[in-house]
């Protein structure tokens, strides 16, 4: 089994990198959104690209063939020298292998100069060398690298991939695992970041805010919002968009209920009781929570705290 088996959701991408090792292609371009497992393909298949070399070594990242250029410095670029330096080495022959592999991360983040000085070498490569370009940002790349170049384009992974793959590595159980999956929207890293992070007392408050202002008892509200900012006073962006999303799938669930809809596809499943305690009060509409969720996202980078932005929005 290969490393391309073990990874996550996208399986025809899988299948067409398994029919290129036929006939590997010069440059390949793995673009699509950050979290989707771009890096870790790339990764795979530079080693199937080079599965004639040491296993031990691929894995230790010790493997004189294959070259993995970051970017580097405050501003986080490509920078000239390493670019002439990775160019140099394309000129030399495999040590050990029958190919050299240089997966360029963040390709968007090279500079001109940077850009301009791998066009040339992409547009004579030498038969053994095999270059794999990974991007966010594929618009942000040099059209004549991005024309010289076998795009493949990944997308969010889908919830149940994700479930299964947290189930799998991180024993979750399958309520848990499709929790995060949810809360991840296909994000593959983030969803590995909850799997480790994710606090259910988060969830917990959100379902009491939730109950407290549907019921109108303001009082109760303000302890549970002042109950949330104690919790998240260390945490970073990524549990704030875990509480947002949160409140918007509760208020699916009680829309869910009301609906007489299939309870499995609850979010707080832990919480039905207490849903079901809501269900006679007005529900506002899904696309109303929505649009307020979009704005207190820019309202938070604007720097409007967060107690006057979830008073906004339950309220």
């Amino acid at each position: 089994m290969s490393q391309l088996d073990v990874l996550p959701g996208h399986p025809q991408i899988k299948a067409c990198l398994k029919k290129l090792m036929s006939a590997p292609p010069s440059t390949v371009l793995f673009e699509g959104p950050k979290g989707v497992g771009k890096a870790a393909f790339a990764k795979a298949f530079a080693h199937a690209l080079l599965s004639d070399a040491n296993p031990h070594k691929l894995d230790s990242g010790n493997h004189p063939d294959l070259r993995e250029l970051y970017p580097e410095g405050k501003a986080l670029m490509h920078p000239m020298q390493a670019m002439k330096t990775l160019i140099d080495e394309t000129g030399l022959p495999p040590f050990e292998s029958k190919r050299k592999v240089f997966i360029i991360y963040e390709a968007d983040r090279m500079l001109p100069s940077s850009s301009n000085a791998l066009l040339k070498t992409l547009e004579e490569p030498p038969s053994y060398a095999h270059f794999i370009l990974v991007s966010s940002h594929p618009e942000q790349l040099l059209p004549t690298i991005v024309s010289r170049s076998l795009q493949i384009t990944f997308f969010p992974l889908k919830a149940d991939e994700i479930s299964a793959y947290l189930e799998g590595t991180f024993k979750k159980s399958p309520a848990d695992a499709k929790q995060i999956a949810w809360l991840s929207h296909g994000n593959l890293r983030k969803a590995e970041k909850l799997a480790k992070e994710k606090d259910d007392q988060l969830l917990s408050v959100v379902a009491e805010m939730g109950t407290a202002a549907l019921h109108q008892s303001y009082p109760h509200l303000f302890r549970s919002i002042a109950k949330l900012e104690s919790l998240l006073e260390k945490s970073q962006t990524d549990a704030i968009e875990e509480v947002l999303a949160a409140v918007y799938y509760w208020y699916r669930d009680l829309h869910l209920l009301k609906a007489g809809g299939d309870r499995s596809l609850l979010f707080f499943q832990a919480h039905e009781e207490e849903l079901k305690k809501n269900l006679n009060c007005p529900l506002p509409e899904l696309p109303e929570i929505q649009q307020k969720v979009k704005r207190i996202r820019a309202a938070l980078v604007c720097h409007i705290t967060l107690r006057h932005c979830l008073t906004h929005l339950l309220i």
